[in-house]
C-alpha cells in the first residue's frame, strides 16, 4: 500500500518530466493532475477511464459499428475525459483496444475483407484513423480549455472574478472544439468505406448531424464541473518539466538531429495525410495534401522562426486566441469556397472542401510557429 502514493506520483508527475524534451506531451499527461490530492483517486480514475473505454469499444451493440454510430457512447467518454486530457488518452486508447480485439465488425467493408492484407489496409487502417478522430476529441477539448484558463489566471491573478471568467472561457473553448469536431468527423471517417470503395455507412454519419450539439453541451458542462473541482480542490504544486533540455554544441549530434529533424516532419506530413485522407478522392488529391502539410510544417519550424523575433512576438499572444483565431479563418475560408460548392448543384465531389483545407492549412500556419528553428 506505501507504493501506491508513489505509483500514482510517478503516473501524473514523474513521466510528464520524463517527457520535458517533448513540452506538448508533458502537458498533456500532467493535465489532469489535480488529483493527486486524493492520490487513490489519481489512480482510480485513470484505471476506470481506460475500462469504460474497452467496455464501450468491445462490448457495444451491434448495431452501432463504428465510435460514431453512438453519441451516448462518445457522449460518456466525452463527459470522463473532461477530467483531464491524460484521462482523455486512456478512454481512446482503451476503446481502440476493446474495438479491435473484442468487437465484431460486421459493416460493408469488413464483410467484404475478412481477413488478409486486404482486411488490414481497407478494414483496420480506417478504423484506426476513427481511432485517431476520437483521441482528438477526447484530448483536444480538455487539453486547450485547461490551457485557456491556466493562461488567463497566469496573466491576472487568480480572484474570484478572474476564476469565474476562466470558467466561462474554458467552457466557451471546450464547446467550440466539441462542435468543429461534430462537424468536421464525419467527413473525416470517409476512409471507413471509401477505401474499400464501398457506399457511405449512413449509420455513421447521422448521429452527428441529428445530435452532435449534445457533445457541444457535455463538452461545456464538464470542462465548467472541473473548473470548480480544481478551483475548490487545487492541483499539488508539482515543479513543471522544463520546455526543453540544454544541450552543448557538437557537430556529430547536431547532424545527427538534422536527419531526425528532416524524418519526424516527413513522417508527421504522412501521418496527417493519412488522417484527412476522408478528403481526397484519389492518389493525386493525396499527394497535393501531401506537399501542402510539408510546405505548412517547414513553414512553421523552418522559416517562420528563422524571421527575427517573430516567434517571440507570435507566441506572445496565448495558445487558445491563436487557436481561436485559426478557427475564424478556417470559417472564413470556408464560406469563401465552400459555401458556393454546396450551393452549386453541378458539384457533388470532394474536392472543394480539399481545396479549402489545403489553403487552411497554409493561412493557418504563420499563426502557430516553432518556438525554435529546426535546422534541416
Amino acid at each position: 500500500m506505501r507504493q501506491l502514493p508513489r505509483l500514482a506520483a510517478a503516473l501524473w508527475s514523474d513521466l510528464p518530466r520524463g517527457l520535458r524534451r517533448k513540452p506538448a506531451l508533458a502537458a498533456l499527461f500532467r493535465d489532469g493532475n489535480w488529483m493527486l490530492r486524493f492520490w487513490p483517486l489519481a489512480l482510480a480514475v485513470p484505471i476506470a477511464a481506460a475500462t469504460l473505454g474497452y467496455r464501450l469499444g468491445g462490448f457495444r451493440s451491434p448495431t452501432e459499428q463504428f465510435v460514431t454510430s453512438s453519441v451516448t457512447v462518445m457522449a460518456l467518454m466525452l463527459a470522463v475525459s473532461t477530467l483531464g486530457a491524460a484521462i482523455g488518452l486512456w478512454t481512446a486508447l482503451g476503446f481502440a483496444l476493446g474495438d479491435l480485439l473484442r468487437f465484431r465488425h460486421t459493416h460493408d467493408s469488413a464483410l467484404l475483407y475478412p481477413d488478409g492484407l486486404k482486411h488490414l489496409t481497407l478494414v483496420q487502417v480506417p478504423l484506426i484513423i476513427s481511432y485517431t478522430m476520437l483521441m482528438l476529441l477526447l484530448v483536444t477539448v480538455p487539453l486547450l480549455a485547461s490551457t485557456a484558463r491556466a493562461s488567463l489566471t497566469r496573466q491576472h491573478g487568480r480572484s474570484g472574478l478572474i476564476q469565474a471568467a476562466g470558467i466561462a472561457f474554458s467552457s466557451v473553448i471546450a464547446a467550440a472544439l466539441a462542435w468543429c469536431w461534430a462537424r468536421s468527423a464525419p467527413m473525416l471517417i470517409r476512409p471507413l468505406w471509401s477505401f474499400a470503395d464501398t457506399s457511405g455507412v449512413v449509420a455513421a454519419i447521422s448521429p452527428l448531424e441529428r445530435h452532435g450539439r449534445v457533445l457541444v453541451v457535455v463538452a461545456a458542462v464538464g470542462t465548467a464541473v472541473r473548473c470548480l473541482i480544481e478551483a475548490v480542490i487545487p492541483a499539488r504544486a508539482f515543479p513543471e518539466p522544463p520546455l526543453a533540455i540544454p544541450t552543448t554544441p557538437d557537430a556529430a549530434p547536431a547532424k545527427r538531429h538534422r536527419y531526425w529533424s528532416g524524418v519526424a516532419v516527413i513522417t508527421r506530413a504522412l501521418l496527417s495525410t493519412l488522417l484527412l485522407s476522408g478528403l481526397t478522392s484519389t492518389w493525386s488529391d493525396a499527394i497535393q495534401l501531401f506537399a501542402v502539410i510539408l510546405l505548412a510544417s517547414a513553414l512553421r519550424t523552418v522559416l517562420l522562426p528563422a524571421i527575427p523575433r517573430y516567434s517571440d512576438l507570435v507566441w506572445r499572444i496565448p495558445v487558445p486566441v491563436r487557436v481561436l483565431g485559426c478557427g475564424l479563418l478556417g470559417w472564413w475560408i470556408g464560406q469563401k469556397i465552400l459555401a458556393p460548392a454546396i450551393t452549386s448543384s453541378s458539384s457533388n465531389s470532394m474536392r472543394p472542401l480539399l481545396v479549402a483545407a489545403m489553403i487552411g492549412i497554409l493561412a493557418t500556419s504563420p499563426l502557430l510557429p516553432a518556438r525554435e528553428r529546426t535546422q534541416m
